[in-house]
């Protein structure tokens, strides 16, 4: 199967719809459904496209509909009855065909590819399916002809009823021996069939949909110029769509592969939805998503409560016992600047008993002539000039012992800051000059105790005077303190610098786990950066992939593989996360974005970065839900659905703020919180969600309005992105050629206030299966003249994964998913009129 990378299982808001790794993951057990499809289709050269929810899902989304969760696939009769022929010995072990012959309760004229008949919770299998255990599959719909008559139409359909009315009060057991046995003869004479009497109700009544499938398929193509799936909409009366529209397909982006569409799109989904770009966010289908339903039946006959996240009252902050750290830089570092300055502050003291000199900052003495010349005199009580032996000693200790401790501190900060950080330079060479100090005011002492030399030759008053003043040079004077002034300058501006770098400043950490949502916390980064004496830094987060057993299941390749560090600004102060002890560190706040801890369902942050581990760590853990997600209220139940995943979390629970975008949704949450957690519970949560505007202090709507027409201002040149799309050239390449060349020529006329940008759906020419090497390598000609000649752009990546729109102004051309985004940004957007 074709392999699903992990970063598609993360948390996605897209066309403002909240999509979780639970829905993720069962888009994913689809795909791969999809993918024995496709196997088996390729080999048999059958042909299967999207129908109903896909189709549009594919043109508009390039992949699902964000609030749908089922995909549905259509084939003509031939190449259903060559599927569902082939499937029975190709299909993969555990998968299965349903469809009325081969699965209880299935009374549909359709057939769904399934990965398993049964829930299964086997290592083997929830590891091939991403931890999913429930049943995944695909509807494959059937399209018949239809004839050109409608009476004769009318009359085929009147049959097909009356074979399924009389097949499903058979099967139902509803119908007496001798009307049963007359609706069998009569079919039997109608239709020359045989029907063996010997068969239970249920395989009768198998037989009977048979023969009605029989009727369905009567209609040869020649005779017909339409085809609709006759059950159910055909039997309501329905004339489905022109046969045409089903001779050529072309392969759209789709997910993580690509989906058959008819080339004729944009006209099919037109006459469904009419303007089918205009989002109607509406449910009323199955059980959102699908596999709640088989998670409530597996709950009703176990004997057990199936694992889910509860509240606990313990995991509010009024309610934690504290478990901060007493071991973080900050304290470990005050405490060795506390000891750094008892040392000075004894040194200072023991220099001002000696000398009978006060130095500013050193602690006042009763310093007494006494004191001072015992430490200026030798045993005999001779005044020396120099400290005695036992003094001076004492001192030397004592400076020892200063640095000592001021290099264990600055080799400390550099551990915890780096060597390179800013905070640990300055703080370092405010220490080394600190050392620097000691180390003179040592020298210094230890030139008391030198002896001066006499010299035989010349007289011993002479000499005794001319090595006295030498001597006295070496040291100076008393005055100066023997460096003690430099010392108390060097270790006030020691302190100072280690005190504001590293013990009172402020320690914000900011938690992303996807470098796309980095947008969001943005203007909370720039909010802290503003602040003073605060230091902000991003550490982010990988997701691993988690096995049946919550174990994270990770080589060092995928450690590698999941290092998204470049993929972020480069302006912002990052630190890897395997670098940091977060338990190290006292944080002025930490804001994260995943709110799971362990209870993500496939996908989880290293554990040290669980919510519950990092409210020990700040007063102020934030929790930043998702961004970008459209209001909504109770009646929109797939959005509500998403609140189990985004708000009912760990990371929501153990914050001291849950900041959202928008002030109308507040009342929602914090009544769904209060529902989740008790009543009583209100007022916490009342006070702890709030928008990140109120957060912050600034207003919701924030930045200058942009002034246009200024005088002397040139105004801004607008940019349009004409998209051309693969579907333009079902009919005549040339043809198709030709309108391009005529729009561009429109497009290039205005140079000097329209910059045109253009791009290919799909992105990639080469995949383009409709048009012959030939023609695609005219078009590409074409449009590099233009870019050439009239200076168009031409955007060879895959603009619909990039976000190359937020400087355009308008989109042209053919449908594809790059219309939700302008509409979405509320720019212009329009189908060429061909489509």
């Amino acid at each position: 199967m074709k392999e699903i990378s992990m970063d598609f299982f993360r948390d996605e808001v897209r066309n403002g719809f909240f999509i979780p790794t639970a829905v993720k993951q069962a888009w994913a057990a689809q795909l791969q459904v999809l993918d024995v499809i496709e196997t088996i289709c390729r080999k048999h050269d059958i042909t299967y496209f999207a129908d109903w929810g896909t189709i549009l899902g594919t043109v508009r989304h390039g992949g699902y509909v964000p609030w749908d969760d089922d995909m549905d696939i259509c084939m003509k009769r031939e190449d259903y009855t060559r599927f569902k022929e082939a499937a029975k010995t190709e299909l993969p072990k555990d998968f299965r065909i349903h469809d009325y012959e081969h699965q209880e309760d299935h009374w549909l004229f359709l057939s769904r590819v399934a990965n398993s008949v049964h829930i299964n919770f086997e290592p083997e299998h929830m590891k091939q399916f991403h931890n999913f255990p429930y049943i995944a599959g695909i509807d494959i719909f059937v399209l018949d002809y239809l004839y050109k008559d409608e009476q004769q139409e009318k009359q085929r359909c009147e049959e097909v009823k009356h074979i399924i009315a009389v097949a499903d009060s058979i099967i139902a057991g509803e119908i007496a021996q001798p009307v049963k046995e007359a609706n069998l003869i009569q079919l039997e004479e109608k239709y020359h069939k045989t029907f063996n009497r010997k068969l239970d109700n249920r395989h009768i009544g198998i037989e009977l949909y048979r023969l009605a499938e029989e009727q369905m398929a009567r209609v040869p193509k020649e005779e017909s110029d339409r085809m609709a799936q006759i059950f159910p909409w055909g039997l309501l009366g329905n004339r489905g769509q022109d046969r045409e529209y089903y001779e050529k397909f072309v392969r759209l982006p789709f997910e993580n592969t690509t989906m058959p569409v008819p080339a004729d799109y944009h006209r099919i989904l037109s006459g469904k939805y009419h303007d089918y770009f205009k989002i109607h966010k509406v449910w009323s289908g199955h059980d959102y998503p699908y596999f709640e339903g088989q998670r409530k039946n597996l709950q009703a006959v176990a004997d057990f409560k199936l694992p889910e996240f509860t509240f606990d009252k313990a995991m509010l902050r009024q309610n934690t016992k504290e478990m901060k750290n007493s071991d973080t830089m900050q304290n470990i570092a005050a405490e060795a600047l506390l000891n750094i300055e008892k040392l000075y502050k004894a040194f200072m003291a023991e220099m001002q008993g000696k000398t009978g000199s006060v130095v500013a900052g050193s602690e006042e003495a009763d310093d007494t002539e006494q004191s001072r010349s015992e430490a200026w005199t030798d045993n005999a009580g001779q005044r020396t000039g120099k400290l005695s032996a036992d003094s001076t000693a004492q001192l030397l200790d004592i400076l020892a012992q200063c640095q000592g401790v001021a290099i264990d501190l600055g080799n400390f900060i550099e551990q915890m800051k780096g060597e390179q950080h800013p905070s640990a330079k300055v703080c370092v060479a405010a220490l080394e000059k600190y050392c620097e100090k000691i180390f003179n005011a040592y020298n210094k002492l230890s030139l008391i105790n030198e002896q001066p030399e006499e010299n035989p030759q010349i007289d011993n008053g002479t000499q005794a005077g001319t090595s006295q003043a030498v001597w006295t040079d070496k040291i100076q004077s008393e005055s100066d303190l023997y460096g003690c002034e430099a010392l108390q300058q060097a270790f006030v501006q020691m302190k100072q610098t280690v005190e504001n770098e590293i013990i009172h400043k402020k320690l914000v950490a900011f938690l992303p786990d996807n470098p796309k949502r980095w947008k969001e916390m943005q203007a909370l980064y720039d909010y802290y950066r503003q602040q003073e004496n605060t230091e902000v830094c991003v550490i982010p987060l990988p997701l691993f992939a988690k096995n049946l057993y919550g174990e994270i299941v990770a080589g060092q390749d995928e450690y590698d593989k999941n290092d998204k560090r470049g993929e972020y600004p480069a302006d912002l102060n990052i630190i890897a996360w395997h670098t940091v002890q977060m338990q190290s560190y006292e944080f002025a706040a930490i804001v994260i974005q995943n709110p799971y801890d362990a209870e993500n369902p496939y996908l989880t942050v290293p554990p040290a970065y669980y919510a519950k581990q990092l409210q020990q760590y700040t007063d102020c853990l934030i929790y930043m839900m998702p961004q970008g997600v459209n209001d909504f209220t109770e009646n929109d139940i797939t959005d509500v659905y998403g609140l189990k995943y985004s708000l009912m979390m760990p990371g929501a629970m153990y914050a001291d703020r849950i900041l959202i975008e928008s002030p109308a949704m507040k009342a929602l949450f914090v009544n769904h919180l209060t529902a989740f957690a008790g009543e009583d519970t209100k007022e916490v949560w009342a006070d702890k969600v709030m928008t990140i505007a109120a957060f912050s202090g600034e207003s919701a709507q924030t930045g200058q309005p942009v002034q246009n027409g200024q005088c002397g201002q040139t105004p801004p040149k607008k940019k349009l992105l004409y998209c051309i799309g693969e579907n333009e050239f079902y009919e005549n390449a040339d043809m198709a050629i030709n309108k391009v060349k005529e729009r561009l020529n429109v497009m290039t006329q205005y140079p000097e206030s329209l910059k045109v940008a253009v791009c290919l759906y799909p992105y990639d020419i080469a995949a383009w299966d409709i048009c012959t090497g030939q023609e695609k390598d005219m078009l590409v000609q074409v449009l590099k003249e233009y870019q050439k000649n009239k200076g168009i752009e031409l955007l060879t990546k895959n603009v619909f994964n990039i976000n190359d729109i937020d400087d355009m102004t308008a989109y042209y051309g053919s449908p594809s998913p790059l219309i939700c985004r302008f509409v979405q940004q509320h720019k212009p957007a329009m189908v060429s009129e061909e489509q």
